[in-house]
């Protein structure tokens, strides 16, 4: 007894929809890794402007207590000269 093999013809459109469900299937799967990554790496970007934010905040406060620690001569000295804040602090380090 002779078994004929069987030939599958597939034509063009079975194909490109096998294809099609193979992309599906693979974009279905992708789909929540990207999400999950991009998710992660919007959480590290807003840590670490809340890092740039807290240092800005205690430099702020630095510059307020050197202010506050400078006799009014100096205070008005500088309200006339328009001297900058970071010219403040490197002068009272």
């Amino acid at each position: 007894m002779l078994v004929k093999e069987k030939q599958i013809n597939l034509t063009l459109n079975q194909k490109a929809l096998v294809i099609l469900a193979f992309v599906f299937i693979f974009l279905m799967l992708f789909l929540p890794l990207w999400q999950i990554g991009r998710n992660r790496s919007l959480d590290m970007e807003i840590e670490s402007q809340r890092k740039k934010m807290l240092a800005l905040e205690e430099e702020e406060r630095v510059i307020k207590a050197n202010i506050a620690t400078l006799s009014n001569e100096s205070l008005a000295y500088l309200l006339e000269s328009d001297i900058d804040y970071d010219t403040l602090l490197l002068s009272s380090l």
